[in-house]
């Protein structure tokens, strides 16, 4: 059996519910497998390294940013070809920094356990400034599978995203 997790954010009772299937709505976060506070220490150990990727772009911090991803990573941004390894995906942020992505914000809205891994779906803001232009923001949508590395930190493996803004015509 999986249990899809979604969380829901009514605005009124401080925190998110979250629902475990259509007929029902609990308070606890699981994740298909794993008990309630196994499934609480993996959603805080994941969005712990959201919060370091922001830091890390914030910084202007490619290194930081690229350690989160496991050694064999791919990357697939929108517009580019996939991109392969942590060196691959440091440069990469490299790249956007140079660019003027300031700061990303990342926010989690369900996980799903897959064998050794686990599925994130969640939601970007990327705050851009291009020198010499005006800032603007960039939102979307992305899938992340985290895998645990040798050293039992869970990093980044497999990164997709998309923006939910209309294309420039």
């Amino acid at each position: 059996m999986i249990r899809v997790i979604t969380a829901i954010d009514d605005g009124a009772h401080g925190k998110p519910l979250v629902r475990e299937d259509t007929h029902r709505y609990v308070t606890s976060r699981v994740v298909r497998g794993v008990d309630e506070k196994m499934a609480e220490q993996l959603r805080n150990e994941i969005e712990k390294a959201n919060r370091r990727f922001g830091e890390g772009i914030r910084k202007g911090d490619a290194a930081a940013v690229g350690i989160l991803y496991t050694k064999d990573a791919l990357l697939m941004p929108p517009n580019f070809e996939t991109i392969r390894g942590r060196e691959g995906t440091q440069k990469f942020w490299e790249g956007a920094i140079k660019m003027g992505v300031k700061d990303a914000i990342l926010k989690t809205d369900e996980l799903h356990e897959k064998g050794e891994m686990v599925e994130e779906i969640g939601n970007y803001t990327l705050k851009i400034h291009p020198e010499g232009q005006a800032p603007f923001e960039d939102r979307g949508k992305y899938v992340v599978l985290w895998k645990q590395d040798e050293d039992k930190e869970w990093r980044l493996h497999r990164d997709i995203w998309n923006s939910s803004l209309p294309a420039k015509k």
